[in-house]
């Protein structure tokens, strides 16, 4: 078929190539084995060996990419260009809107690539925020070498957007197409690529959701040639496909395994945040049970106060009552005393009643007799004298004894109103004293009562004293685990670290092995062909010729012996950075719980922010955060100290920490609190992890290993490495 940016005929599979179908080391370049220096989450992570060597392979003068979103695939092509030095200029067409199929995204992603851009290949490169077919215009025809289509992969979009490029292309042109592997979701590149297949030579790999490649210009480079010669063969092709997934699932694996340590630094950056808000929570949640605790040992002593006092009051009313019962017995003594007095002199009334009424009776008869005589007198006036004069004597006695009986009455009945009057007083002191003995045994039995109370309401304080005292403790435990878990998984994280950076080592020595090994297989592949050359001279020099060749065929054997065991040494390096992923992927499980545990925590906190005793300890948490912000004299010192020793480097210290959050921190603070700790060295003269290792009394001490040689190693010739 024609192609008309080319202007001549040229039938598929027919260009010629440099090598030997059989000869896939002849695709091998440099370029493959390049360490990315921009790699965002994309498919297209696992081309970007690829896109180096197809930039080596084709060297454009003009790439063009149509769909670029967060420019994995674009900035690999830059990389080369400028590695390479290439004379190019290279366009990103994209809307950085999105579609159907990468979905919809915001502004960030083109502030991302436009920062990125900006900062590394502005000078040859430029990104066209416009859509696909708002760009043809400024492209001249035939001026485009490398044409990458990413946009939208329905068959219609990908169809319109190679034939209304297909003027722009040059006479070299290469198209790559992104997708060529995937069938669902209304992709349609592989059937799109299938159709240019009948048309163009081309090459296809599978992996990284599939690239295809096709060679529109009929001027290909020999190396895109014998790409195409080795994409028609299956053998040829399938190697030089699992060559470049190799590479591009070592890429695939940094970007995870970076990723991995970006999510493993943010953890740990959050973990360490909640863990500080946590252990402030619990710090001031013990502070508010301590204030607990200390309130209700005050209302517990004020109980027992009020509980001593009851019991004092209930002492004094026992000993009032006490005497209330002596009184009370007393009375009832002197009552029964009274009583008998009374019966007796009652007695004694009744004998002297009995004899006043005999001698009243004894009176009514003298006097009748007196008047039986006086009327006898009158009678016998003569006769009488005699006998009126004794009867006047016998009535002046009986009136003489009748008053003196009434004299004794009078006493006895005025003794009598006495005793009425002291039994009567006695009868109300005694039921005073009775009073007094009921009020006093009420008051006994409240005492008896309240006191119970107390008692009851004592050992229920008791019992809640003894439970915040439990729970104080379960909150220290709890804190202390917490803290020991944090510590621990900071050590897990560092071990993580120094083995993530010895696989980056390794990963980077075999790569520069690789690498090596890729050079001398060209230099001696180089040097077969100049000797085979040299060869058909001259019969003579033939066959020195031959043996240089044999002998440069076994150093290539050798070579390609030491790749293999490259090879071997990567894909189990590739085991190990899996496992190691594992290994964080757990981690990172360990981390969320913790995580889960401490917003547990948290919601505690809120509650106990919400409580009364948050409020009131307002004033201690700002003196205690006042004396945080001190000013801590001994790490100043240290500075600088280590500042005016001449053994720190900054530049070369902050090297070691690109991958570490420094969590605001200077280098020199840096590595006093956190560095030394880690095992990161301050400079080339001075080794961390060989001090403390050749020095156990320095291991031991818990000094800065800098510090102690600054202050006593270095006087005492210790060495630093």
């Amino acid at each position: 078929m024609q192609q008309e940016t080319a202007g001549v005929l040229r039938p598929k599979g027919k260009a010629s190539v440099p090598h030997t179908a059989d000869d896939i080391e002849a695709l091998m370049l440099r370029s493959m084995f390049w360490r990315p220096t921009y790699l965002a989450l994309s498919a297209w992570v696992e081309h970007v060996p690829f896109a180096f060597w197809l930039t080596e392979a084709a060297r454009p003068a003009c790439v063009v990419e149509l769909g670029t979103h967060y420019g994995t695939s674009y900035f690999a092509f830059c990389q080369a260009v400028e590695r390479l030095g290439i004379n190019s200029r290279c366009f990103a067409v994209d809307t950085w809107k999105g579609d159907e199929h990468a979905s919809i995204y915001g502004e960030e992603v083109f502030a991302q690539v436009h920062e990125h851009n900006q900062a590394q290949y502005s000078s040859f490169s430029r990104l066209v925020r416009s859509t696909f077919d708002e760009a043809l215009p400024h492209f001249p025809d035939a001026s485009i070498d490398l044409l990458h289509m990413d946009g939208l992969h329905t068959y219609e979009a990908v169809k319109h957007d190679f034939e209304s490029w297909l003027p722009k292309l040059s006479s070299r042109a290469v198209v790559v197409m992104h997708d060529s592997n995937v069938r669902e979701r209304g992709f349609g590149v592989f059937k799109f690529f299938a159709e240019l297949a009948q048309r163009y030579p081309h090459f296809e790999s599978a992996h990284g959701h599939g690239l295809g490649v096709v060679g529109v210009g009929a001027e290909q480079t020999p190396l895109m040639r014998a790409l195409y010669q080795a994409g028609s063969q299956p053998d040829q092709s399938r190697r030089v496909q699992e060559t470049f997934a190799r590479l591009g699932q070592a890429c695939a694996e940094g970007l995870n395994v970076r990723s991995l340590q970006q999510r493993l630094g943010e953890q740990q950056h959050m973990f360490k945040r909640e863990q500080d808000e946590s252990i402030e929570q619990q710090a001031l949640s013990r502070g508010a049970l301590a204030e607990r605790i200390t309130a209700e040992v005050q209302r517990n002593a004020g109980l027992l106060a009020d509980y001593e006092g009851m019991r004092q009051q209930f002492l004094q009313a026992e000993a009032a009552q006490a005497q209330a019962q002596s009184r009370l017995v007393i009375l009832e003594e002197q009552s029964q005393q009274l009583l008998n007095e009374k019966g007796e002199l009652a007695a004694s009334l009744a004998v002297q009643q009995a004899l006043y009424a005999q001698e009243q009776q004894r009176t009514e008869q003298l006097n009748g007799q007196i008047q039986a005589l006086e009327r006898q007198r009158s009678e016998e006036s003569s006769n009488t004298t005699e006998s009126l004069a004794l009867l006047h004597a016998q009535l002046a006695e009986s009136r003489a004894a009748r008053v003196a009986l009434e004299t004794h009455l009078v006493a006895q009945t005025s003794q009598l109103g006495q005793l009425t009057q002291a039994q009567s007083e006695l009868q109300t002191r005694l039921s005073q004293a009775q009073a007094e003995a009921a009020e006093f045994s009420a008051a006994r039995d409240a005492a008896q009562d309240e006191v119970a109370l107390l008692r009851g309401t004592l050992a229920e304080q008791r019992t809640r004293l003894g439970a915040l005292e439990q729970q104080l403790a379960a909150e220290q435990s709890r804190a202390t685990e917490l803290q020991d878990a944090y510590e621990a998984a900071c050590a897990e994280n560092a071990a993580s670290q120094q083995m993530i950076d010895t696989l980056r080592r390794i990963n980077a020595d075999l790569h520069r092995a690789w690498e090596t090994a890729g050079e001398e297989r060209i230099g001696l592949q180089d040097a077969a062909d100049a000797r085979l050359a040299e060869s058909h001279r001259s019969s003579a020099e033939r066959d020195a010729a031959r043996i240089e060749c044999t002998r440069l065929e076994g150093a290539l054997g050798c070579a390609e012996a030491q790749v293999v065991d490259l090879q071997t040494s990567l894909d189990a390096r590739f085991g190990e950075v899996a496992q190691l992923i594992a290994q964080l992927e757990a981690r990172a499980a360990d981390l969320q719980e913790a995580r889960l545990q401490l917003a547990r925590e948290k919601q505690k906190a809120a509650r106990l922010r919400r409580s009364a005793a948050w409020r009131l300890t307002a004033p201690l948490r700002w003196l205690l955060g006042f004396l945080d912000r001190a000013p801590d004299t001994a790490l100043e010192t240290n500075i600088a100290l280590i500042r005016a020793s001449g053994l720190f480097d900054e530049a070369w210290y902050a090297r070691q920490l690109s991958s570490t959050p420094t969590g605001g921190l200077e280098p020199i603070a840096h590595y006093l609190k956190q560095g030394a700790a880690k095992g990161l060295s301050p400079s080339s003269e001075f080794d961390t992890t060989a001090y403390l290792a050749r020095y156990a009394d320095v291991a031991s001490s818990g000094l800065n290993p800098l510090v102690h040689y600054i202050r006593h190693g270095r006087a005492e010739g210790r060495l630093t490495f």
